[in-house]
């Protein structure tokens, strides 16, 4: 299937086309990821005002991570999709250590004036500390060194992806 792409609109008419044959092109794996990005909109009732601060955003930022991801696969921008993939599992699993590990200083550093900074030190003793509580959930998941635009170094799959034509 062709999407030409020389004006803006053939660029709009193909997206558009894009969107409306993923189905097609990817059958249960689109209506897989489709599923997904609307369970992530719809899952959380509410949350705990301890846990608003940290999980809450990680949360958010995975589903929205998730969902650009979902719209590069769509419009056959792989490298975008795969780096947006390694934001939701980077995200996710952050999001999931907030849930028993709320307070900021696992996340951040706060200076005197609050301005918040994340440190690589504080990621890698967040995946040491989940490694030891819920192996079997990540095994073989290490800290990033770098934002890779490959498939993150995991045995299992936590996201679903839909497979490029």
């Amino acid at each position: 299937m062709s999407y030409p792409q020389s004006t803006l609109e053939e660029i709009i008419d193909s997206e558009r086309a894009m969107l409306l044959d993923a189905s097609e092109r990817y059958g249960q794996h689109y209506n897989h990821a489709r599923n997904t990005a609307i369970y992530l909109t719809l899952c959380i009732k509410s949350i705990e005002r301890d846990r608003v601060d940290m999980f809450g955003r990680l949360f958010s930022l995975m589903k929205k991570h998730h969902t650009l991801s979902f719209f590069s696969a769509l419009r056959l921008h792989k490298v975008q999709a795969m780096m947006d993939l390694r934001q939701v599992l980077e995200a996710g699993a952050a999001a999931a250590f907030a849930i028993t590990h709320p307070a900021t200083h696992h996340f951040a550093n706060v200076d005197a004036f609050g301005i918040m900074d994340p440190s690589q030190k504080l990621t890698s003793k967040r995946y040491k500390c989940s490694r030891k509580t819920i192996p079997i959930y990540l095994n073989g998941f290490q800290a990033p060194r770098a934002v890779s635009t490959t498939m993150p170094p995991m045995r299992i799959s936590l996201v679903p992806t839909i497979p490029f034509a």
